[in-house]
C-alpha cells in the first residue's frame, strides 16, 4: 500500500499488480471501484459473495454502514436485501425485568446492601466498599473496607448509627448472597434485633437492582471526578466517598 497526498494505491505483494485505489476524504481513505488489470472477463460489478466477505471481515457492521464505507459494493445490490443473523444473535441480551414498585413507606423500613470490588489498593489500603441504601429516600452510606469480613462489624455500627441519630430501627435488610452477609454472626445479630433477612438468589443481581444501579451511578460520578482533575487511581476510595456525598445532596 502506497500513500500519496490525496489517495493511496493498493498492490499485490508478490506481483505488484494494482488491486485498488482509495481516495482521501476528511482524514479517511475510501476504496474506489476499479477493474483489476486488463482482464475483461472479470465481473464489472461486485458479487453478493464479495459483499458478504467484506461484511464479515469488518466485524459484521450494519449493511447501511458497509455501503457508506464501500459504496461500489452496492452498485447493483440494495442494502435492504441483506440480513445478517449472526449480527442479530450477537446483540441478544437479557430481557428487561419489570420494575419493582413496592417502595417502602417510611425511612429505614428496607436497606439495600452490596459489596463492590475488588479494586487496586487505595491510598488507605482499601480494596472494596460496602454500600447501604435506604429504600425510601435513596440516601446512601458508603464504607471503605480492606477485607470482606469487616462487613459484619460495619453493619453493626451502621445499625447503631441509624438508631441513635435518626431514632429509627432497620426492619429489613436486602443484601446479596455473599458469605460476608451469610454467616452465623450476622444472622444472629439480625435475629436478636428483629430484622428480616431478604437474601437474593445467587447470580441474580436484578433482584437487588436498587443497589446495582446506585453503585453504577457512584462509579460514573467517581470516574468523572478522577478524569476531570487528573487524579491518580490510588485515590479512588476517597473519590467514591466524595461522589456519595455529592449524590446525597442532589435532589432526587
Amino acid at each position: 500500500m502506497t500513500f500519496f497526498h490525496f489517495h493511496c494505491v493498493i498492490q499485490e505483494l508478490t506481483t505488484g499488480m494494482t488491486i485498488g485505489v482509495a481516495k482521501e476524504r476528511g482524514g479517511l481513505y475510501y476504496l474506489q471501484h476499479t477493474k483489476i488489470g486488463n482482464n475483461t472477463n472479470k465481473e464489472e460489478f461486485p458479487s453478493t459473495s464479495q459483499i458478504w466477505l467484506y461484511h464479515k471481515r469488518v466485524g459484521h457492521p450494519p449493511f447501511g454502514l458497509l455501503k457508506t464505507m464501500f459504496p461500489y459494493l452496492f452498485t447493483k445490490e440494495f442494502v435492504e436485501s441483506f440480513r445478517c443473523d449472526i449480527y442479530q444473535f450477537s446483540k441478544h441480551h437479557c430481557a428487561t425485568f419489570s420494575p419493582n414498585n413496592n417502595k417502602s413507606l417510611e425511612p429505614f423500613n428496607l436497606i439495600h446492601s452490596d459489596v463492590w470490588g475488588t479494586a487496586s489498593n487505595s491510598i488507605s489500603g482499601t480494596k472494596w466498599f460496602v454500600s447501604f441504601i435506604d429504600d425510601y429516600t435513596r440516601v446512601t452510606w458508603i464504607f471503605l473496607i480492606k477485607h470482606k469480613y469487616e462487613v459484619c462489624q460495619i453493619f453493626f455500627y451502621f445499625f447503631c448509627l441509624v438508631k441513635n441519630q435518626f431514632n429509627k430501627s432497620i426492619k429489613r435488610l436486602r443484601p446479596n448472597n455473599g458469605t460476608e452477609f451469610v454467616n452465623l454472626k450476622f444472622s444472629k445479630f439480625l435475629k436478636d434485633n428483629g430484622m428480616v433477612y431478604e437474601l437474593t438468589c445467587v447470580n441474580t443481581p436484578q433482584q437487588n437492582g436498587v443497589v446495582e444501579r446506585k453503585n453504577r451511578h457512584l462509579l460514573e460520578v467517581a470516574r468523572a471526578l478522577l478524569f476531570q482533575m487528573s487524579i491518580l487511581n490510588v485515590y479512588w476510595g476517597e473519590v467514591v466517598l466524595t461522589a456519595t456525598y455529592l449524590i446525597n445532596k442532589l435532589p432526587t
